[in-house]
Formats: structure tokens, C-alpha cells, sequence
């Protein structure tokens, strides 16, 4: 009696350790699968952050472009108003000049 009554207890003892196993098993695989979470949204981050950054740098060129086309037109601009200006002072001296000889 007294050793079915151990093997009984012992029985009971060994399902209760593998109970925990399980339970510790299983706490184990939900640290690794919160491990595993918190990596994929770090790593998710860091592609956001990639592709917002490629995304201003992709504004920031089509800025430099917008900038230096607006310069070149700048600088046409001044050299036709240059011109301008001096086929103008031509003209005028050329009409200086026509007055002069007139009298």
C-alpha cells in the first residue's frame, strides 16, 4: 500500500515537472517570439527612417535642380539685358555721334 502510495506520489511529482517544463518551455518560446517581434519592429523602423531619409534626399535633388535651372535663367537673363543694355549705349552714341556731325 504505502508504495503503490509512493509510486503515486512520485507519478504525481513527475507530471508536476513536466507541467512546469512545459510551462517554463513555453514562457521561453514567448521571450524568444517577444525578442522576435521587438527585432522585426526595429528593423521595420530603421526602413522607414531609410526611406523617409531617401525620400528628403530625392526633395533635396529635385530642389538643387529646380535651384540651378532657375539660376541659368538668372544668368541669361542678365547677359540679354547686358546685351541689351549695350547694343542700346550703341545706338545711342551712334546717334550722338549723327547729331555731332549734323551740327
Amino acid at each position: 500500500r504505502e508504495a503503490r502510495a509512493d509510486a503515486r506520489r512520485a507519478q504525481e511529482m513527475l507530471q508536476a515537472a513536466h507541467v512546469a517544463l512545459e510551462a517554463a518551455e513555453a514562457q521561453s518560446y514567448a521571450r524568444e517570439a517577444d525578442a522576435a517581434i521587438k527585432e522585426s519592429e526595429r528593423r521595420a523602423a530603421e526602413r522607414v527612417e531609410c526611406a523617409e531619409a531617401a525620400e528628403a534626399q530625392g526633395y533635396a535633388r529635385e530642389a538643387d535642380a529646380a535651384i540651378e535651372e532657375a539660376e541659368r535663367r538668372a544668368d541669361e537673363r542678365v547677359e540679354r539685358a547686358e546685351a541689351a543694355a549695350e547694343a542700346a549705349f550703341l545706338r545711342a552714341a551712334a546717334v550722338e555721334e549723327a547729331a555731332q556731325r549734323q551740327g
